[in-house]
């Protein structure tokens, strides 16, 4: 096994680390997606179905509606499906990750059944550590947006198209909302590493979070870079293939146009063949997150502390130890 093969790998080098390992993973890593995926999704369904219920039922019953019921309704909603969210996030993440190591370092591709609860719930207090880390910052976002709505421009002034003041202010909203987006894209970015470090350190709560900040120290900026750039090349190219089928489809609308009876079923067919192509590329780019994090981890781990002859007795000893 040439010597390099766990070496420190540059930004492109690790781009393409990133596609090299979804190819030896990829059946696993789509098939992981659209199962969770899909168990979640209809899972989170069925819950606003039964609120729609709920929340329908009484105008069957009663004269009068109570607008705080409908309120009750949409919280208690709500309130149901954050778990669900939560779990398949955390799911997720973990799933992809350690697939991902395994690919990387040419072990069987398979997910550890047995210890995956474990695993996960590892991950959803790292979630829940970067949930109570961000309450600070997202409650003086809120503030500042408040005090500079309340304090710039009266309301109706401020929704005005034809003012002036509104215009100035308004433009002025956006570019503050856009900075403040970006200021915490940059802060969430201590927490890139955390899921990693909770999985392959079992680590809980905060413990992984520090470790992600003691991993990416002088590599920061470099890796918000990558990650954002990553971020913007896998929503283009999930873009471009949902646009390729949006071409697809106007094609076929475009040829059955003559017929009335053929064009309204061949455009019932292109919505819903179009809505499942949107399904299927989400769970396609889903993986890329889970394996660009897994990857940085490595690196840095390799980079700051030689992990690349861990990797290499792992791999040499055949053992595929979690």
């Amino acid at each position: 096994m040439p010597r390099s093969e766990f070496g420190v790998m540059n930004a492109a080098e690790l781009l393409d680390r990133v596609f090299d390992v979804y190819k030896k993973s990829f059946i696993k890593q789509l098939t992981f997606s659209a199962a969770i995926g899909s168990a979640s999704f209809f899972l989170m369904f069925l819950i606003a179905i039964g609120a729609g219920i709920v929340a329908a039922a009484p105008f069957a019953l009663l004269d009068e509606i109570n607008p705080n019921y409908f309120v009750a309704v949409v919280l208690i909603a709500v309130a149901s499906i954050l778990p669900v969210f939560l779990i398949w996030s955390a799911a997720s993440d973990a799933g992809h990750i350690i697939l991902s190591k395994q690919a990387y370092c040419g072990f069987q591709v398979r997910l550890p059944l047995k210890n995956f609860p474990r695993i996960v719930l590892g991950a959803i207090t790292v979630m829940f550590a970067q949930f109570v880390l961000s309450i600070p910052w997202l409650l003086a976002v809120a503030a500042a947006v408040y005090f500079f709505v309340a304090g710039s421009v009266e309301i109706n002034l401020f929704f005005d198209p034809y003012s002036l003041a509104g215009f100035l202010s308004a433009g002025s909203f956006v570019i503050f909302t856009i900075l403040a987006a970006l200021a915490y894209v940059a802060y969430s970015n201590i927490f890139a590493l955390a899921i990693p470090a909770a999985i392959f350190e079992r680590r809980f709560f905060f413990a992984p979070i520090k470790r992600s900040w003691q991993l990416m120290k002088g590599s920061f900026w470099k890796i918000l870079g990558l990650r954002m750039l990553w971020s913007v090349t896998v929503y283009l190219l999930s873009y471009s293939l949902q646009g390729l089928w949006g071409v697809v489809s106007a094609l076929i609308n475009s040829f059955s146009s003559g017929q009335s009876g053929i064009s309204m079923y061949a455009a019932v067919l292109g919505n819903v063949f179009q809505s499942a192509a949107v399904i299927l590329i989400g769970f396609a780019v889903g993986p890329l997150g889970g394996i660009l994090t897994a990857l940085l981890y490595f690196n840095q781990r390799i980079k700051k502390e030689g992990m690349a002859v861990e990797l290499t007795l792992e791999k040499l000893s055949g053992s595929a130890a979690q």
